[in-house]
């Protein structure tokens, strides 16, 4: 028993055989094929089988052994394979389960087997394709093996089917008929569109949804696509892919299918499931999915358009609103201003009881003017003054006599005035000749009332200016600036050349300063023309004048003032101060019988002639002769107390400015020094005395004198200026006059200051006084002349 227990056999049974072609299919007995043998559940083989080929599929032998593969068989002529030997082979039929193991092992039969080295660089390759080889098998019909068979290493010391096959796998899956592919196409399709959770992947879809706000604010910035914008009749045929394809307008080239490579925007279904997409279902999904999208975005941008077009309109409404208001007001406003001036006009009517008088059209106007004025200024109402105020007020003056009735109508010009000119100045003529036409109330002064000054003037005297004088000081501040220039520079003033011209100074009884003088007020430096004139006539009169005729100094008298200081002074000095020296030189002294009339004769015009040039006269012509004739006298042994009156009486006769004279106060002391040196020899009672007496007082004097001067020019020092600006702010205040800075005014840099009536700048201590729009240069006391 024991040597039958320890025996084997060593020859091949079909178990044998079993196992070594079908390796695997062997395995330990469970439970139940134990209990219950061949009864036993197939699905307990199965799944005994799937445990046992789950856990060799990570076994290491897999991974390191060399992959195997089968023969793909012989072809025949026609290229077809022998199927032949397997129909006659018997091979046991096997359960799905060990085909589905072996199914990584099946050969594939190719027709393009080889096809792929086309692709290849290699230097073979293109030796056997110039040799004729078309990449088939070996042989006469390309029934070979394309690869030589290689040798295989086994992994371990099992049996040679432990390790599967010992040749390795073709490069390409190669399959033993269409039939098969085309099966295991359909089967991997239907593993794909199974809607169940596979590996590690989640079968279940992932849905992005987005509201309708996340639309609007993503449709804020963007550009919406007209989907359903002009253009979607227009048929578009598509040539860019491999087919052509005609599409229904321009929007459609947009929603294609993206070309295989190229990155396809993903709509519904993402790119994990394109084995199941239906194009035409995709592009319907996506296509409403925009449209909706679009339909949002433009109905926010709609109502977000819709609202702004309500609060615009809103606005718009209470703007017109306030317009219609106000033309509701401004069409009351006319229609009352329309009431009015009908009412002006009915009173031209001759059937009127009561006609319109030029008060109650002034009335008229200032009604306007007050309850109207936007539509008086805006439709220049005043202008209806020339239809209507002009009859009205020509006739009121048609009979006007200027210098009988200075003031005849000038109530009613008044209120023109105050209605028409209330809110203008008066404009120089020469701005307002460029600049504008005349205003109403100009007009009524020109058209009306100057033609009856013209006719006045025209028939009026120069020699007797008052009459002209009087109608224009009643008129002048209601008159514009530029007709009162108007009537004073081409009316008066040619009528008053033309009277100078034929004046006769020697012959003419009426004085010219009588009928000049009075315009100076209205014309003032207008009259600059004339001076010339008058001097030249004048000057010619003088040429036999004598001084003892006072008529000279009468006439010239008034001209001190109105002619200036140094025209005034030359003119004397050429026509009067030789007619002085003259008499002065004529003048006899005798101190028992003294003719003083020449001496007064000269003396008169102290007050018109400077006193320098009366001193240098006395010193020439009478200090000499009074010196001789006292000396004379002394020699004489005169009575001296009637030399002491004639010398008193002779100081008497100068008055504190002449005195006061250094020239002539020399002059006077050498008449005492000549007394004193008379005196001092001889032995007459109390005449020594006298002269001393009168010499100490004289002295005394001129000590008290002399300090004085001193004192007022110790003061005057004290508070003379350092600046020659503060000299002439203190000469202004002396003399009562403004010396301001005059605001945002200056010429060349210097501060233009306001010295009463001139204006004046001062530059490098020389004052500068305007003048006819020029700058001209004068001493400090021309200027407080001129400024007076």
């Amino acid at each position: 028993m024991a040597s039958d227990e320890e025996f084997e056999s060593f020859e091949i049974t079909d178990f044998d055989l079993e196992s070594e072609l079908y390796p695997g299919q062997h395995k330990k007995q469970t439970k139940e094929q134990a209990i219950y043998g061949v009864w036993a559940n197939s699905d307990d083989e199965n799944d005994g089988h799937m445990q046992r080929k789950s856990r060799k599929k990570f076994e290491v032998s897999d991974y390191v052994d060399p992959m195997g593969f089968v023969s793909g068989g012989l072809f025949n002529e026609k290229g077809e394979a022998d199927e032949k030997k397997d129909d006659e082979m018997n091979i046991p039929v096997i359960s799905e389960e060990r085909k589905k193991g072996f199914k990584s092992k099946t050969v594939i039969n190719s027709k393009n087997f080889g096809a792929w080295e086309k692709y290849t660089t290699g230097f073979g390759s293109k030796m056997l394709e110039k040799m004729g080889y078309k990449g088939k098998g070996l042989g006469k019909h390309g029934e070979g093996i394309t690869e030589p068979i290689e040798a295989f290493k086994r992994g371990g010391r099992a049996a040679i089917g432990a390790y599967g096959s010992e040749t390795k796998k073709s490069r390409e899956p190669v399959y033993d008929s269409e039939e098969n592919e085309e099966i295991e196409i359909k089967a991997e399709i239907e593993k794909l569109h199974q809607w169940k959770k596979t590996g590690e992947e989640s079968g279940k879809p992932k849905y992005v949804y987005k509201t309708a706000e996340e639309v609007k604010k993503s449709g804020a910035t963007q550009k919406l696509a007209p989907l359903l914008s002009y253009g979607n009749n227009i048929k578009v045929v598509d040539m860019t892919g491999p087919e052509t394809k005609v599409l229904q307008g321009y929007n459609a080239i947009g929603h294609q299918h993206a070309k295989p490579g190229e990155g396809e925007k993903k709509g519904i279904i993402g790119d994990d499931h394109k084995d199941f997409d239906i194009p035409e279902l995709l592009y319907n999904l996506n296509l409403l999915v925009d449209l909706a999208e679009s339909e949002i975005i433009q109905i926010d941008r709609q109502l977000r358009f819709e609202k702004d077009n309500v609060v615009n309109l809103t606005y718009e409404k209470e703007r017109l609103d306030k317009v219609v208001q106000n033309e509701d007001i401004e069409i009351n406003n006319l229609e009352h201003v329309l009431r009015i001036i009908d009412r002006c006009k009915a009173g031209f009517q001759p059937d009127n009881d009561e006609p319109l008088t030029v008060e109650g059209l002034v009335h008229c106007f200032q009604t306007l003017k007050d309850d109207f004025y936007e539509e008086y200024k805006l439709y220049n109402l005043d202008k209806l003054v020339v239809p209507l105020g002009f009859p009205l007020l020509a006739r009121h003056f048609s009979s006007w006599q200027p210098f009988s009735e200075p003031t005849h109508g000038i109530e009613y010009v008044k209120l023109w005035k105050n209605v028409l000119e209330s809110e203008q100045k008066n404009i120089e003529f020469e701005k307002t000749k460029e600049n504008r036409s005349m205003s109403p109330f100009e007009r009524i002064i020109w058209e009306i009332w100057m033609p009856h000054i013209r006719t006045a003037i025209g028939i009026w005297q120069a020699k007797n200016p008052d009459p002209l004088i009087s109608v224009l000081e009643a008129w002048v501040q209601l008159i514009p600036d530029w007709v009162v220039a108007n009537i004073l520079d081409q009316l008066i003033l040619p009528k008053l050349q033309a009277a100078v011209e034929f004046w006769n100074p020697l012959t003419d009884p009426v004085p010219i300063h009588s009928w000049i003088h009075p315009w100076l007020p209205l014309m003032g430096d207008r009259l600059e023309p004339l001076y010339p004139p008058i001097r030249h006539k004048l000057s010619a009169a003088l040429t036999n004048w004598y001084p003892s005729d006072p008529s000279a100094k009468v006439i010239l008298e008034p001209w001190v003032k109105v002619f200036s200081r140094g025209t005034m002074e030359a003119f004397l000095i050429r026509s009067i101060y030789p007619k002085l020296e003259q008499c002065m030189s004529e003048f006899k002294i005798n101190p028992h019988q003294q003719i003083l009339e020449p001496f007064h004769w000269v003396m008169a015009w102290k007050d018109i002639i400077s006193v320098h040039h009366m001193v240098s006269i006395l010193e020439k012509h009478l200090f000499p002769k009074l010196l001789q004739v006292l000396r004379k006298w002394l020699l004489n042994s005169p009575n001296y107390d009637e030399v002491t009156k004639w010398y008193l009486g002779w100081k008497s006769m100068f008055g504190a400015e002449y005195t006061s004279n250094p020239t002539i106060k020399e002059q006077f002391n050498r008449a005492l020094a000549l007394m004193n040196q008379a005196v001092s020899g001889t032995m007459q009672p109390g005449a020594k005395e006298n002269v001393a007496y009168l010499t100490s007082t004289e002295r005394r004097r001129e000590a008290e004198q002399a300090f004085l001067s001193e004192k007022v020019q110790a003061l005057t020092s004290s508070s003379i200026p350092t600046r020659f600006k503060d000299l002439v702010e203190q000469a202004a205040v002396e003399n009562g006059l403004i010396f301001i800075p005059l605001p945002n005014r200056w010429h060349e840099g210097k501060t233009v200051y306001s010295f009463g009536k001139c204006v004046i700048y001062i530059d490098r201590d020389v004052v500068f006084y305007s003048t006819e729009g020029k700058w001209k240069p004068l001493s400090l006391q021309e200027l407080i002349d001129y400024a007076k």
